[in-house]
């Protein structure tokens, strides 16, 4: 299953069962999902000389006064830097609730696992077992994606999320608007680690749904307590579907907290 991501799904939801017939893919914002640190984490403005800040005010407000003098602009900047506007709390929230409405307006995730047997993954995302998941082909689903995005306008890319203990440092002097943004979005706490997660990102557009071609799934996993009825349901779903995509059943292992994987022939 080299290059296949996955994603867990409950077959008693309708939504999630569209993502297999219908290969529609929902790109929800940051904040719909289940971790509130996820992508809300505060940029360091505290982290700069009076240098740095000063440039930083200086190139805001070019920005907002381009007709301005160079003289006015470097009195606009240490009016700012003299009312300590980069340290004042009420200021700061306020800035911060912004950019996370931008994040959550701008920029649409599809969560995917570089695994297909965790335990956690299974409880958490499949229903407690009792659901699926889908393996699609990374190369392929990002290829439908970036050719349905040329005619729609939306730029994808693909990043693998990184895992630390402590906030990664959001120093606006160091870094550029780009990495402020996309830091926060690809970082999480290393509690998650076991989910092994990547994401596709929509740079440009969230909370949409999109209908992909077939060939972006590769395989199918049922869970190991998945219901007898929805076994049928998925079974009949991929005949019609009448594309060469594997199908495994996961049961427990006989001697070990882990499952394993036996391919069906449908």
């Amino acid at each position: 299953m080299r290059n296949i991501l996955f994603k867990y799904r409950n077959w008693s939801s309708l939504n999630h069962r569209k993502l297999l017939i219908d290969q529609e893919i929902y790109f929800p914002s940051a904040d719909k999902f289940n971790d509130p640190f996820d992508s809300n984490i505060k940029i360091r403005y505290d982290k700069g000389s009076k240098e740095d800040i000063l440039k930083l005010y200086f190139e805001d407000a070019k920005t907002h006064f381009p007709e301005e003098s160079y003289e006015k602009l470097i009195s606009l900047s240490e009016q700012k830097f003299d009312r300590g506007l980069h340290n004042d709390p009420k200021l700061l929230s306020g800035y911060f609730d912004d950019i996370r409405k931008l994040i959550s307006e701008t920029f649409g995730i599809f969560t995917l696992s570089a695994k297909n047997g965790g335990l956690l993954l299974w409880s958490n995302y499949a229903d407690s077992h009792r659901g699926f998941a889908i393996g699609f082909n990374s190369e392929r689903l990002m290829k439908s994606l970036r050719e349905v995005g040329k005619h729609r306008h939306l730029i994808f890319d693909i990043f693998k999320v990184c895992y630390e203990k402590e906030y990664p440092l959001l120093n606006p002097y160091e870094m550029t608007a780009n990495e402020i943004i996309l830091v926060p979005l690809k970082t999480k706490s290393c509690i998650w680690q076991y989910e092994k997660e990547y994401r596709i990102i929509c740079l440009n557009k969230s909370n949409f749904l999109l209908r992909l071609d077939n060939d972006i799934i590769d395989s199918v996993i049922l869970g190991c307590k998945i219901p007898m009825r929805h076994r049928k349901e998925i079974i009949s779903a991929l005949r019609i579907k009448g594309k060469d995509i594997s199908l495994f059943q996961a049961y427990e292992h006989n001697e070990l907290y882990a499952l394993e994987l036996k391919e069906i022939t449908y």
